[in-house]
């Protein structure tokens, strides 16, 4: 019996957080329709709103792109198939100290502001090319890698992603912060 590949692959598609922001985003529709607002306003709302949000999933989740991937190479961070510019990123076993999956919380808040998968890499590694797949709001000092991957378009499987890790390079720390 062949034995599965240790390569771990997560791919943007439609999962629970996806689908969940596709509702979030029609509730003011909704809202507006309950409220018997006329046609115009609901449209404007719509638009606005769902309709962002919607287009936003169908082109993310649709796409099926590698959002992650482990293998003999090293650390794959995709592209998110959006027009902003982050390029995939490839991090080699050779530049990597550990992998840590997180939560970005803001000073004062225990709320989670998305979960991020990012690679700590060794002290004189080479610059990447282009830039991580990362919404920094201009009026707040993140310190975020420069390798990273929000992950919000994309379900991790911690379980698998340690087993991935330690058949390519065992001398890789993971790290999985709640």
């Amino acid at each position: 019996m062949a034995h599965p590949s240790p390569v771990y692959e997560s791919r943007y598609g439609w999962h629970r957080r996806s689908v969940l922001g596709v509702v979030a985003g029609l509730v003011p529709t909704a809202l507006a329709v309950a409220l018997r607002q006329p046609v115009w306003f609901i449209v404007v709302i719509t638009v606005l709103t769902g309709g962002t949000a919607f287009l936003i999933a169908v082109v993310v989740a649709g796409s099926r792109r590698v959002a992650v991937r482990i293998d003999d190479h090293g650390v794959t961070l995709g592209r998110v198939p959006l027009p902003t510019g982050s390029r995939t990123q490839v991090v080699p076993w050779g530049d990597i100290e550990s992998i840590r999956v997180w939560h970005l919380r803001l000073a004062g808040s225990n709320r989670s502001r998305g979960r991020y998968l990012s690679v700590d890499r060794r002290a004189g590694a080479p610059p990447l090319i282009g830039h991580p797949d990362v919404f920094r709001p201009q009026h707040v000092a993140l310190e975020i890698p420069p390798a990273s991957k929000r992950l919000s378009w994309c379900e991790l499987d911690p379980a698998r992603l340690q087993a991935a890790a330690a058949a390519f390079a065992p001398e890789v720390r993971i790290i999985l912060e709640d």
